[in-house]
């Protein structure tokens, strides 16, 4: 009688714990989305993707779309592997910014205020006129160097006497 009642608990506890592990949600759901930039500059796979400052998924990938007649754009995907911050909406806005001095970048976006969401199955696509990047610290520098450094001081000096 013993034995069965304790190969009874035993067996209501395993049956617990195989319920309790396996009642997580399903981290295999991908939400991603498109966004288009001019350039992609300092960006990697598997950089930080951030929503309001906050990391919520990491950039998997990136793409070049070409059309006929227009420059070539960088499309960088990102997936978001955080609940609550797939909700984009169609003004969503996106800029890519430094991460740290040593020329690290990530993508930060604002999902937007609009009626109508994106589709979080990457076909949702936050076009090239709602995103921006940075201007490098090295490229700003480069300025100062010759003869760019005699250019800047021309166009200063003639600023100056147009003022």
């Amino acid at each position: 009688m013993r034995r069965l009642l304790s190969l009874a608990i035993l067996a209501a506890a395993l049956v617990a714990a195989a319920v309790l592990t396996g009642a997580s949600g399903d981290k295999s759901d991908k939400r991603t989305y498109r966004i288009v930039f001019d350039n992609t500059f300092g960006l990697v796979e598997g950089g930080d993707f951030r929503v309001g400052g906050v990391r919520a998924g990491k950039t998997a990938k990136f793409e070049v779309m070409k059309k006929k007649g227009e420059p070539a754009k960088a499309v960088a995907i990102a997936e978001i592997n955080q609940p609550g911050f797939d909700d984009f909406r169609k003004d969503a806005t996106c800029e890519i910014l430094p991460q740290s001095l040593i020329g690290e970048y990530y993508v930060d976006c604002q999902p937007g205020q609009s009626s109508e969401r994106l589709p979080t199955d990457g076909t949702g696509t936050v076009p090239v006129n709602q995103t921006s990047s940075t201007i490098p610290v090295d490229l700003v520098n480069n300025i100062m160097r010759r003869p760019y450094r005699e250019r800047f001081r021309l166009i200063l000096s003639e600023l100056g006497t147009g003022l």
